[in-house]
């Protein structure tokens, strides 16, 4: 009796021991749940070394002959069965592995790409190769693999990718010439040179349309105008603007200087015109070449500071119906166990519904400093003519014009006089004018041109020192791209897996883990105990 109970010992720490294995995998092999499947794995061996000691040892010879007899036969061709079943498991899910083929069933699609996005990759006429360096503040690596292997399952023999540690291989960073604000490399094309493009958006939408601009081939140019002490956009100090020009190639677009004094007129194949913050003074004819080019369908982006710029980018904002105020915002701030403080770096909100302001969130901003009023001019605008203020300051904020108490340097002061402008306060203008084709007399007017003007009143939010905070480098792109024409791409609505259970309590979750995993178990010990018994004719 006492023999058949110890034997049972054995057989009931193989029992609790598998248990405890098969619990260790439910909860992950960590947290507070690990406790339980650790006592089992600890009172299963414990009890099979007892049984083995007490019972094991002293039967050796029988169970040797157990061993060779009927019984070991059966267990030897139980186990063939067992490995070959789990061969057979192994095979299915290499080729499973090897040829992937999904079935999306959920409501919102999580686990598929949009029609628009396979369309673009099963048109690829070259191949494109895909980078993603991983980055603290970037998505999980598993994120990043299931949505390029979504693309991938698209068009297997054009789409290619890999996922890139910068500390493993530090060498592909600069093989791929990424920059800080970037972490996505893009690259079509079988010949040199090949389309590349870069990004600091992981999501489908962004990397579609990064797609399609691939695809267009020829890069577009934009211009930058020198001769009138711009800041350099080659220059890697924090004052100058190179990180924005790398920006600019990222989007597979050319930034290229232009001297005024030396052109006869604007290039042909100017996209956009980008005018930073001019020291010193224009030539009659420079104006007017910059506003015959806009009148005629160009695209200009202004960029001012109030410190420093040519007053005579008034003159040439004004011609387009944006005035350039003669003062500074100055904004009200919180500080951090502090009270309220007057500042001259407004945090602006980026929401709106124009075209560059679209795809910002709620809580996406941007950091002005020392930053004027833009506004519309309503006495200068038509039925052809579409002007609107893009960004604003917050309700604390007002236009300073007592300037020269703001910028004293020994004792700066600023109050709210009755000729500022009180807050919300515009700091930048868009301004859009359909163009009227030559007609046939009596004939109805239509449009084939459209020119854009983008005036802001600040020029240092978008340098080196700047561009990578919040969302400066995400609105300046927004800009150069729509007045670059490059605004449309696709939307891509996010996708979102839609719950239909609601979470449930510490408490209820043990309840439902003890009666799904220490209930079944000691019903099944009650079970093969009451059979040893029987067994045993006990």
């Amino acid at each position: 009796m006492k023999s058949d109970k110890i034997h049972f010992a054995g057989i009931a720490g193989v029992i609790v021991f598998l248990f405890g294995v098969i619990g260790a995998f439910i909860v992950g092999f960590q947290g507070a749940g690990i406790i339980l499947p650790a006592v089992h794995l600890c009172i299963g061996a414990g009890l099979v070394i007892f049984w083995f000691f007490a019972h094991g040892l002293s039967h050796w010879r029988g169970t040797s002959e157990v061993v060779r007899g009927r019984t070991a036969r059966f267990s030897v061709n139980a186990i063939t069965y067992i490995t070959l079943f789990l061969g057979v498991i192994i095979a299915a899910n290499y080729l499973a592995t090897r040829h992937d083929k999904r079935l999306d069933l959920t409501e919102e699609g999580i686990y598929s790409i949009a029609e628009q996005s396979k369309t673009v990759i099963k048109n690829l006429q070259a191949s494109l190769k895909v980078a993603v360096f991983k980055v603290a503040s970037g998505p999980e690596p598993e994120r990043i693999k299931d949505l390029l292997n979504l693309y991938k399952n698209a068009n297997p023999s054009k789409f290619s990718f890999e996922i890139i540690d910068p500390q493993a291989k530090p060498h592909l960073v600069e093989k791929y010439g990424m920059k800080t604000g970037s972490f996505i490399y893009l690259e079509y094309g079988d010949t040199d040179p090949k389309a590349i493009s870069r990004l600091n958006d992981f999501s489908e939408e962004a990397l579609t349309n990064a797609i399609i601009k691939l695809r267009k081939g020829d890069e577009k140019k934009l211009y930058y105008v020198q001769g009138h002490g711009e800041p350099d956009i080659k220059s890697n100090k924090p004052g100058g603007f190179e990180e924005f020009s790398n920006a600019i190639t990222d989007e597979h677009m050319k930034l290229e200087p232009l001297v005024l004094a030396t052109s006869d007129k604007i290039p042909d194949d100017a996209a956009a015109i980008i005018l930073n913050s001019p020291r010193k003074s224009f030539v009659s004819q420079e104006k007017e070449m910059l506003i015959k080019y806009v009148d005629a369908g160009g695209r200009l982006f202004i960029a001012y500071d109030p410190q420093v710029s040519n007053p005579e980018i008034k003159e040439i904002a004004s011609h387009f119906g944006i005035i350039l105020g003669n003062d500074i915002i100055v904004d009200m701030v919180q500080r951090l166990f502090a009270g309220p403080a007057l500042g001259v770096q407004p945090i602006v909100p980026l929401n709106g519904t124009h075209k560059i302001l679209e795809r910002f969130g709620e809580g996406d901003v941007a950091i002005f400093n020392m930053t004027s009023s833009v506004r519309v001019d309503e006495t200068n605008q038509d039925a052809k003519k579409n002007c609107q203020e893009l960004i604003k300051t917050g309700p604390n904020s007002w236009a300073e014009t007592n300037l020269k108490a703001l910028l004293d340097a020994e004792n700066p002061s600023a109050s709210r006089d009755p000729d500022d402008i009180t807050g919300p306060v515009s700091v930048a203008v868009v301004c859009e004018k359909s163009l009227e084709k030559a007609k046939a007399e009596g004939a109805e007017p239509s449009f084939d041109k459209v020119s854009r003007v983008v005036v802001v009143g600040d020029s240092d939010w978008f340098a080196n020192g700047n561009i990578t905070q919040y969302s400066a480098r995400d609105l300046v792109l927004n800009i150069v791209n729509w007045l670059a024409g490059e605004e449309g791409g696709i939307s891509i609505r996010p996708k979102q897996m839609r719950f239909s259970a609601a979470p449930i309590e510490r408490s209820q979750y043990m309840l439902i883990f003890l009666g799904s995993y220490v209930i079944p178990e000691l019903i099944l010990l009650a079970g093969l105990y009451v059979w040893w018994r029987r067994r045993n004719g006990n």
